[in-house]
């Protein structure tokens, strides 16, 4: 009769245990902070190879629409950007440990 109780206890703990732990995974990024990373990227790749950019480009980039002219001449471009989730993985290769990029 003792057990039941605690074990139910113990339940609820670990269901907010892992609540906190999820929390913690969290990341806020402002606007101003994705725009100053972006910016700080073209710089770091502009002298880098012609396929780095590209997959740099398509991993950021995931949809880009223009729309047409509007009736001052001006168009409007839409550009969505992808999810690239915060984790790493780590490779084993004959050279050693390497991060494995996404794709």
């Amino acid at each position: 009769d003792r057990i039941s109780p605690l074990s139910i206890q113990k339940k609820n703990i670990l269901n907010r245990l892992e609540t906190v732990n999820a929390s913690k995974k969290v990341v806020d990024v402002s606007v101003k902070e994705i725009r100053s990373i972006i910016e700080h990227l073209s710089e770091e790749i502009v002298n880098a190879d012609r396929n780095i950019i590209k997959s740099t480009v398509h991993s950021i980039v995931d949809e880009v629409v223009v729309w047409p002219r509007q009736a001052n001449k001006q168009r409007v471009l839409e550009v969505k950007g992808s999810y690239l989730p915060l984790t790493r993985v780590n490779l084993v290769t004959p050279r050693g440990l390497e991060p494995l990029l996404p794709a």
